[in-house]
C-alpha cells in the first residue's frame, strides 16, 4: 500500500511498498532455495536463511566469512564470482555446480548435489557496494535427468547404427554384388537406397547368363522400404532367376512370376523389367510389368525409349506377349528404376527427357568431371544417377547399363623366358589384361596368384638341365563370362610330391584358387588348364574392404624396438625375394630367439614359396622352425589375406594384436 503516512526506514526501504518488514523476514526465512547474504569485501555472512542452516547443521557461520565458514559450497570457483559481482555490481548465474556439504543432516544431503547459483549485487539506499546476496537452487534431478536423455540418446544412436549397418548388410546380402564379364556385351549397375531414414529398398537388379547364351538383364521394384520389402524383392529376384536359369521362356516365367507374387504378402504391384540379349546379334526380347520401359542409347548419343509390353504389375495379371527389338554395335541398353527419373518438381516426361539428354553425353563422353570412367557402362551409370539425383531423391534409384561391344575381347597370349626374373612381369601383363575387364579384386588375386605358380612350377621344374626354356600363357574370356587360362612349357614333368613335407604346395594353391584345373602331361610338355567365374562389382554395393594392390617392387623395411621388430613387407614375395625376406626375419629376430612380427599388408603377391617359408618357419619342432614362430599380419581383403587363408596360416588383421600372439609362443 503506497500513502501519504508510507516511511522508509534507514536503508531506503519502504514498508508501504513493499509491505511489512516481519513479513519479508518470514518469506526469506522459509523460502525453500538457498539464502545467504554476504557483506563487505570478505563475504562475511549477515544473514541465512533456514534450508541453509540445515543443510549447514550447527557450525557457526554467521559473521564469518564465507570461506571460512562454508569452503565446501564456496570453493574457489565460486569465491571467485563473488568477487567479481562485488566490484562489477553485476549479476551473475553458475550452472550446475558439484557440491559437497560435511556435516548437518546427513540423509539430506546427496552425495552429489548440484545447485545452480544466483550472484546479486546488494546495495546501500545510495548505491554504494553493500555485498552480495546468494541465492542457490538445487537442480540435482534436472541434472539426472539431462545426463540420463542423453545417455539414452547415446544408446539410441549407437543402436540406430548398429541397425544401419544391419540394414546395409541386408542390402548387400539380397542383391547381387557383381555382374558377369562378357566377351561381347560390358556390364554396369548402380544402387542407392532411398533418403528415408535410410531403410532397406525394394528395388533390385540381376544380370547373368542363360544356358542358351542368352544375357539376362533385370530391375524389379517392390512397393514399399523397410525390412519387409527388402524380402519381398529378394523372394522375387530368386523365383525370376530360376525360372529363366532353368530355361522357361519368358512370357512363362513372367506369368509364373505374378501367380507368386499374387500370394506372396507385399509382392502385389511389385513391378519389373526383363531383357533378354542375345550377344552375337543383339537380339532382345523383353517385358515391362509396371514398370518403366527400357532405354536404348546410340553411339551418336541418340536415346529411344523403347515400347511397353503392355504387362500390368505383378500379382494382377501381368501377361502379354513379350516384345523383340535389337541392339546395335556400340549401343547401350539402359533399364532403370522410376526413383531415377521421379521428383516432386518435375514431370515424367520431363525426368525422361532429362535422363536421354545426361545419358547421351555420358556416351559421348561429353561434359563430364574429371576422372570419370573409360568404360562407356560405368560412365553412363556413375553420371546418371550422379546427375539426377544431385537435388536428392525419396525413392530407391537403380541402373543396368549394357553395350554391345564394337570389338569382341580378345584372347590375351604371351611367351616368356622361363625364369625366375620374369614372374612380376608376367603378373604385371595379367594384372593389365584383368584390369582392362574391370574385375573384382578377389578375381585379380587369385587368378594372379594361380597363373604365377604354374608358371613358377615350370621354372623349377621343367627345365631341370639348365637349359632356358618358354612359358607360354594364354587368356580366353568365353561367353559365359569364364577366363580361361593355359600355361604351358615345353620341358619335362615332376610328379607331385605326396609325402608330408614343405614342398608341393604350389598347384594345390592353384587348384584353390580357381573353379576347375587340370595338368595334360602327353603333350610334349606340361599344359595347365584353368577356369575362373569372373565378376565386375556393382557401384555403390562393391564396397568390400579391399586392400588397394601397390607397387611390386619388394622391400622388408624393420622397424621397433628388439624383441618387438616388425618388419613391413611390400611388393611380391616370390622365388626371388624369399631368400632375402628370410634373412630379414632371422637378422630381426636373432635367429629366431625374439619376437619378430611381419606385416604384409601392402604384398601385391604372396607366392607358394614364401608361403612354403612362413610354414617352415612357423612349425614349432620341426627342422627351421623358429623358437618364436613370426605373428603375421594382413589386413582383410589383400592378397596375401587371400593367400594366408587359402593355405591355412594364422594371420591378424591389426598390428595392436601382434604383442598377445607372440606371447603365447613362449
Amino acid at each position: 500500500m503506497n500513502g501519504p503516512d508510507a516511511t522508509a526506514d534507514e536503508d531506503g526501504i519502504d514498508a508501504g511498498v513493499v509491505g511489512d518488514a516481519s513479513v519479508l523476514a518470514r518469506v526469506f526465512e522459509d523460502s525453500p532455495a538457498i539464502h545467504v547474504a554476504l557483506q563487505g569485501p570478505e563475504h562475511t555472512i549477515v544473514a541465512i536463511n533456514a534450508v541453509t542452516r540445515r543443510l549447514l547443521g550447527d557450525r557457526p557461520t554467521l559473521a564469518r566469512p564465507c570461506a571460512a565458514a562454508i569452503p565446501e559450497l564456496i570453493g574457489r570457483s565460486l569465491l571467485d564470482r563473488l568477487d567479481e559481482v562485488y566490484a562489477s555490481g553485476q549479476p551473475i548465474t553458475a550452472r550446475d555446480r558439484r557440491v559437497h556439504l560435511d556435516g548437518g543432516a546427513e540423509d539430506e544431503i546427496d552425495l552429489e548435489w548440484f545447485v545452480t547459483f544466483i550472484i546479486s549485487p546488494w546495495r546501500y539506499a545510495d548505491g554504494t557496494m553493500r555485498g552480495v546476496i546468494v541465492q542457490a537452487v538445487d537442480t540435482t534431478s534436472q541434472l539426472q535427468a539431462r545426463r540420463q536423455a542423453t545417455q539414452s540418446g547415446s544408446e539410441f544412436r549407437r543402436r540406430y547404427r548398429a541397425a544401419l549397418d544391419v540394414i546395409d548388410e541386408l542390402q548387400r546380402t539380397l542383391l547381387p554384388s557383381s555382374l558377369p564379364v562378357l566377351p561381347q556385351l560390358e556390364l554396369a549397375a548402380r544402387y542407392l537406397l532411398a533418403d528415408v531414414e535410410h531403410a532397406a529398398g525394394g528395388d533390385w537388379f540381376d544380370g547373368f547368363m542363360l544356358a542358351d547364351h542368352r544375357l539376362a538383364v533385370v530391375v524389379g521394384d517392390v512397393v514399399g522400404h523397410g525390412v519387409a520389402a527388402a524380402g519381398v524383392m529378394s523372394q522375387l529376384r530368386s523365383v525370376l532367376s530360376y525360372l529363366l536359369d532353368t530355361g522357361v521362356e519368358l512370357a512363362e516365367a513372367v506369368t509364373q512370376l505374378d501367380r507368386f507374387a499374387s500370394r506372396t504378402p507385399g509382392g502385389f504391384a511389385a513391378t519389373v523389367c526383363v531383357v533378354l540379349v542375345e550377344p552375337a546379334s543383339g537380339a532382345m526380347t523383353y517385358v515391362t510389368c509396371g514398370h518403366p520401359a527400357p532405354m536404348v542409347v546410340d553411339a551418336d548419343g541418340v536415346a529411344r525409349f523403347l515400347p511397353l509390353s503392355g504387362h500390368r504389375p505383378l500379382g494382377a495379371g501381368a501377361s502379354a506377349a513379350p516384345i523383340t527389338d535389337s541392339l546395335g554395335i556400340g549401343e547401350v541398353l539402359v533399364l532403370f528404376s522410376d526413383g531415377l527419373v521421379e521428383r516432386p518438381d518435375r514431370t515424367w516426361e520431363s525426368g525422361l527427357a532429362l535422363l536421354a539428354t545426361i545419358t547421351g553425353d555420358a556416351v559421348l563422353g561429353r561434359d563430364l568431371p574429371e576422372g570419370s570412367p573409360e568404360s562407356v557402362p560405368e560412365r553412363v551409370c556413375a553420371h546418371a544417377v550422379e546427375m539426377m539425383t544431385r537435388p536428392g531423391h525419396l525413392d530407391d534409384v537403380t541402373m543396368v547399363a549394357v553395350q554391345r561391344r564394337a570389338v569382341p575381347v580378345e584372347p590375351w597370349y604371351a611367351e616368356y623366358p622361363a625364369r625366375a626374373d620374369r614372374l612380376e612381369l608376367i603378373r604385371a601383363d595379367l594384372r593389365r589384361w584383368l584390369r582392362e575387364r574391370m574385375v573384382s579384386a578377389e578375381d585379380e588375386t587369385a587368378l594372379t596368384l594361380a597363373v604365377s605358380e604354374a608358371a613358377a612350377n615350370c621354372i623349377e621344374h621343367a627345365y631341370r638341365d639348365g637349359d632356358e626354356g618358354t612359358i607360354r600363357i594364354q587368356v580366353n574370356l568365353t561367353t559365359k563370362g569364364d577366363a580361361l587360362l593355359v600355361v604351358a612349357d615345353e620341358g619335362g614333368w615332376r610328379d607331385p610330391i605326396t609325402k608330408a613335407g614343405t614342398r608341393g604346395r604350389g598347384l594345390a594353391m592353384v587348384a584353390d584358387a580357381v573353379d576347375d584345373f587340370s595338368i595334360d602331361t602327353e603333350t610334349g610338355g606340361t599344359v595347365v588348364r584353368m577356369r575362373r567365374r569372373l565378376h565386375r562389382p556393382v557401384g555403390m554395393l562393391a564396397g568390400d574392404g579391399v586392400v588397394e594392390v601397390g607397387s611390386a617392387e619388394f622391400r622388408a623395411e624393420p622397424s621397433g624396438p628388439i624383441g618387438a621388430r616388425v618388419i613391413t613387407v611390400s611388393g611380391s614375395v616370390d622365388l626371388a625375394s624369399v631368400p632375402v625376406l628370410r634373412q630379414e626375419v632371422l637378422r630381426a629376430g636373432r635367429g629366431g630367439e625374439l619376437p619378430v612380427t611381419i606385416d604384409l599388408t601392402a604384398v601385391t603377391h604372396l607366392s607358394s614359396a614364401g608361403v612354403q617359408m612362413l610354414h617352415t618357419l612357423s612349425a614349432t619342432g620341426q627342422p627351421g622352425a623358429l623358437r618364436h614362430p613370426p605373428v603375421l599380419i594382413a589386413a582383410s581383403g589383400s592378397p596375401a589375406a587371400y593367400v594366408l587363408d587359402l593355405a591355412g596360416l594364422v594371420r591378424t588383421s591389426d598390428v595392436t594384436d601382434r604383442s598377445d600372439r607372440a606371447d603365447r609362443h613362449d
